[in-house]
């Protein structure tokens, strides 16, 4: 026999589920590789899914954009540069409490596209590929809508003057580091914020150059 006092609770938690399934935002990243020969001619092309944001990431946001501001000498998370130090992220109090990428008018540039050759499975942790063999300033695209999905891509273009097999590829961004009102290069640090490994590795020929396209999108 049905119980009725039961099924009036359990409708409700199956509604809920429902929803959540239908209604959950998401965070796509989808990664293509394009091979290009020394004259330009496409040699390959490979396309994945990332599954590898590192703890760098999510730190960066924290402080980068929820974060209420740091007083002047206050710490906050540690994130790892790509040197392998420890750094405090904090808000940068000189631009009303905004921690910033970097421009290039202070001494560096924007996000970078790194490949490298290490295969080591990836770890939260990670500050660095294994074995970087190049890297590009990418291109950011503007970001575009498409029914309920924003997304916009972040392109690079690595060239090698020896036929290597790329098993990593990455995102590296700077930060602003300090929140006593410096605008000098030496206030940037460089974090990696994304790593992922190339399922049985990805051959470029030698004078070749590879391009890499991060295209991040995110849906209600």
């Amino acid at each position: 026999m049905l119980d009725l006092k039961y099924l009036q609770t359990l409708i409700p938690r199956l509604k809920e589920k429902a929803e959540l399934r239908v209604f959950r935002p998401s965070l796509d990243v989808v990664v293509e590789l394009v091979a290009l020969d020394k004259d330009g001619k496409v040699e390959g092309r490979r396309k994945f899914r990332s599954h590898s944001f590192l703890q760098n990431f999510i730190d960066i946001q924290m402080y980068g954009m929820f974060k209420p501001v740091n007083p002047a000498g206050a710490t906050g998370v540690t994130g790892r540069d790509i040197n392998g130090t420890y750094r405090t992220l904090t808000r940068g109090a000189d631009i009303g409490g905004a921690a910033v990428l970097a421009p290039a008018a202070i001494g560096t540039t924007g996000a970078y596209v790194v490949v490298g050759t290490g295969s080591t499975a990836v770890a939260n942790a990670d500050f660095q590929l294994v074995g970087q063999a190049g890297q590009s300033v990418a291109t950011l695209a503007d970001p575009v809508t498409v029914s309920l999905t924003r997304s916009f891509t972040l392109t690079g273009t690595v060239s090698l003057s020896t036929q290597t097999t790329i098993n990593e590829v990455g995102i590296k961004t700077p930060f602003k580091m300090n929140n006593t009102g410096g605008n000098a290069a030496a206030d940037v640090n460089i974090f990696l914020i994304v790593r992922d490994i190339v399922s049985g590795g990805f051959v470029v020929s030698a004078g070749g150059s590879i391009v890499v396209t991060y295209t991040i999108s995110a849906a209600s």
